[in-house]
């Protein structure tokens, strides 16, 4: 795994425009490409949308771009979330989204790590992603640093994310074990350990020299 410099994702931190008009709202956010074939968006926004009908004021912001932004705004039209999905595009700067988010979702059918689950977590947004084999399953803990949820499942999924909402001790930990676990990712952890390895290397050449 490649590990995530923090000078990337502890950068500006003013509150994003979009958060701004509707201070009162519940934020979630995706970011991910718009790839039907890689991203279950059917699922996410069925989930959303039986999010939505217990709590209204809910928004979800997806930010990324990919082949199939027109097909995934007619699912947002059938489901009529018009007025609370928006689909930002690419952002050069998607952090402050996810700082400033009430909660981070992630749809893969396949991922090689979840490198933006690493990100939330690193920015203390808590995760709620599907159960896909390789990437979330290897980076969280069932009610330890965050939420799986089986794939295909927009029931399930919308009952974590309420459970998150409404569980205050629960929500707690999952931040507070997700700041950890982020901790193993980043690039200073990475330094360390190789500067530690390095000096142990060195140690027992030196230890096998005077023998």
């Amino acid at each position: 795994h490649n590990p995530i410099a923090e000078d990337e994702i502890f950068c500006d931190f003013s509150e994003p425009p979009e958060y701004k008009t509707s201070p009162n709202s519940l934020k979630i956010v995706s970011v991910s490409r718009l790839d039907l074939d890689t991203k279950d968006f059917h699922s996410l926004l069925r989930a959303f949308s039986k999010f939505k009908a217990k709590k209204n004021e809910a928004k979800l912001f997806i930010i990324g771009d990919g082949p199939d932004k027109e097909k995934i705004a007619n699912i947002i039209r059938d489901l009529k979330l018009e007025e609370s999905v928006l689909l930002l595009g690419a952002r050069q700067n998607p952090y402050p989204y996810i700082k400033y988010a009430d909660l981070f979702i992630h749809s893969s059918f396949s991922e090689a790590m979840g490198r933006t689950i690493v990100e939330a977590m690193a920015l203390g947004c808590p995760v709620v992603a599907f159960d896909c084999p390789v990437g979330p399953r290897e980076l969280i803990g069932e009610n330890e640093n965050g939420l799986l949820v089986p794939m295909g499942n927009p029931t399930a999924m919308a009952e974590a994310m309420h459970r998150l909402l409404e569980d205050g001790k629960l929500r707690k930990r999952i931040v507070e074990n997700g700041l950890k676990k982020a901790k193993e990712y980043l690039l200073s952890t990475n330094i360390r350990k190789r500067e530690e390895l390095f000096k142990e290397l060195i140690g027992r050449r030196f230890q096998n020299n005077e023998l």
